[in-house]
């Protein structure tokens, strides 16, 4: 990070003595470990990251490749500089296991997940390592040459087929102007393409160098066999996309430092040209290296002026990115699960419109607690709650704004009151949807004029932000997103989150079972009993098995077995039959609940009478 490194874009190296010629495509040139027979050798490990897995199978290393003759107090005196190759190594690789960093890399470092080759009494100056394609990301050589000195010219990898994974970041592109956000497109096209490759042996081998036969770099000794002659399209192929987006007030996503006078790491604000210009600073200090004046600084992400990366789920959606921002930039990373398929992405669009207001501020409270303890609005998780929500247009000189409010809410809401400037109001019609409600107001509201909607719903996890946006129902404007403040006087949580109380951080909420007595008669009275809970605090998933048993622990009916997340009043009904729709004998019998997740098992059992 301190040197612009962006993860998933560059590839890095580091290690002892790593140096840029080993990977400058110039076999003439090399890194040298102590020849000097004055000097006892160490040990030098190498390692690089791709930046993203790649599919490889071959690594090849190599020594100086020159004719040139090491000179005397040397080792290998008298030799081409070709003879001053490594003679005892291990190559080992990862696909996410990242190695050490520079800064704790230890000096006898671990192998990394897969050996590729071990040698301990090399022979060759040219080391081709072959093994099955596979996809891997990190590499490391393990120079174990104690007793001898080397050379390194080159580190080379080989593969085939296509990447797992390809990222890509878009410049950052300037609107011209603040804007609001709506949907965002992509059109992703999937596709195989499949060739094989064979290596033959040359009919005269002293055609071609030995560098070149060992690293089998010679193009015309690899037949080429085209499955495909030509890309395939194919829906099926196991290729997906993630395309994600954030939004800017200015025209970079970073903050560069230089360190001050007082040796503060958070100095003076440059730009990223002028950073770096400046002195390299190190990963840590001691007391050889320390801090200076006018070096380089931290880097850090700003979240004033910059959102964060926000993932599109699919073409189409709406995503929460925050509107009334000038710039914007893409992210786009594609994944594939076999070698021979890929993705093309044509074009990535997204809906835009100018703003309707400089700010649409909005702030929540719980009806009856419009000023919380510290600010902070808290609630019964997985209990219906009656909530306000202020907003309030900052648009000076403007009368009209605004007509319609929409919230997006955890369950179904329902809508209780409208006020507008204060006072209450009829609204002009309203839409509940499963999770979201929309109010349309009687006449559009301007600067300054606070509209508040009281309504009912229920939160399900420890923290929910409460989503609401506004339009222009008479303007073909893209509607604005609101941000937490100070919409109206009387409500002091200036933001629209709430929080799940302490006292309420169950997973299983209000599992009733009604009615208890249960007479299967035909009568149409109590013929059935109904089960309703709420599953609440979810964040990877939750098992549930709802079933009825009777008093010796015998399963009588599967009533529910399921994966959910979050789920408000989930009802489910019995009807005094076992699995085999037959009426089970007079008794008592349990409805029993297992809720299962990510923080332990909860069971919960209610006893029912059937009587016929």
């Amino acid at each position: 990070e301190l040197s612009g490194y962006v993860e998933g874009e560059d590839p890095r190296v580091w290690g002892w003595n790593i140096h840029p010629i080993m990977f400058d495509g110039d076999p003439r040139t090399a890194h040298t470990v102590p020849v000097s027979l004055m000097r006892a050798p160490h040990r030098y490990n190498y390692v690089f990251d791709m930046g993203v897995p790649v599919r490889v199978n071959r690594f090849v290393f190599y020594p100086k490749w020159s004719d040139e003759l090491i000179t005397p107090g040397n080792w290998y005196a008298g030799s081409p500089f070709y003879e001053s190759y490594m003679r005892q190594y291990i190559v080992s690789a990862s696909l996410y296991n990242e190695p050490p960093s520079p800064r704790r890399f230890p000096d006898d470092p671990e192998p990394l997940d897969f050996v590729l080759e071990k040698n301990m009494a090399n022979y060759k100056k040219v080391v081709n390592i072959e093994f099955p394609l596979k996809p891997l990301r990190f590499f490391m050589l393990d120079s174990r040459s104690k007793d001898y000195g080397f050379t390194l010219a080159e580190i080379e990898l080989y593969g085939q087929g296509f990447s797992p994974e390809a990222w890509y970041t878009s410049k950052i592109i300037d609107l011209k102007g603040p804007m609001n956000f709506g949907r965002i497109f992509y059109d992703l096209k999937k596709f195989r393409w499949r060739k094989e490759w064979s290596w033959k042996e040359p009919e005269e081998p002293g055609e071609y160098s030995e560098l070149d036969l060992g690293r089998k770099s010679v193009r015309e000794l690899w037949e080429e066999r085209l499955i495909d002659p030509v890309p395939v399209e194919d829906p099926d192929a196991p290729v997906r996309v993630e395309v994600k987006v954030r939004t800017g007030k200015d025209d970079t996503p970073l903050i560069y430092y230089r360190t001050d006078d007082m040796l503060d790491e958070r100095g003076e604000v440059v730009s990223r040209e002028e950073y770096l210009s400046l002195g390299v600073r190190r990963v840590e200090f001691d007391r050889t290296h320390r801090p200076y004046v006018g070096m380089r600084g931290i880097i850090e992400p700003d979240r004033d002026n910059w959102s964060d990366w926000v993932t599109v789920e699919a073409s189409g959606e709406e995503v929460g990115i925050p509107d009334v921002r000038r710039y914007i930039q893409f992210q786009v990373r594609m994944y594939s699960e076999d070698p021979w398929a890929f993705g093309r992405l044509d074009s990535v669009w997204i809906e835009l419109s100018p703003p309707l207001a400089d700010k649409i501020l909005g702030e929540i409270c719980v009806e009856g607690d419009p000023r919380p303890e510290e600010g902070v609005a808290e609630v019964e998780v997985g209990m219906d709650t009656s909530f306000v929500l202020a907003l309030k247009a900052s648009a000076p000189g403007r009368k009209e704004v605004f007509d319609a409010v929409r919230i997006f809410t955890p369950v179904r809401p329902k809508f209780e009151e409208l006020r507008i400037g204060g006072k209450q109001e009829n609204r002009d019609s309203l839409h509940v949807g499963d999770r979201y409600l929309e109010v349309f107001l009687p006449r559009k509201v301007g600067d300054d004029e606070p509209v508040e909607v009281r309504f009912r719903t229920a939160v399900l996890s420890y923290s929910t932000n409460f989503f609401a946006e506004v339009w222009d129902r008479g303007r073909e404007l893209i509607p604005q997103r609101a941000v937490s403040g100070d919409a109206v006087d009387w409500i002091g949580t200036n933001q629209l989150q709430v929080f799940a109380a302490a006292r309420s951080l169950e997973v299983l909420k209000d599992f009733r079972v009604a009615p208890v007595v249960v007479t299967p008669n035909g009568d149409g009275s109590n013929d059935s009993t109904e089960v309703t809970y709420t599953i609440s605090l979810v964040m990877e998933g939750a098992k549930v098995e709802l079933g009825v048993y009777d008093m010796a622990g015998r399963m009588v009916r599967k009533l529910v077995e399921e994966e959910t997340g979050s789920a408000f009043g989930k009802v489910k009904g019995w009807n005094a039959r076992d699995e085999d729709g037959k009426l089970v004998l007079p008794g008592v019998y349990l409805v029993k609940i297992s809720v299962e997740t990510d923080q332990g098992r909860t069971e919960r059992a209610v006893p029912v009478i059937v009587i016929y």
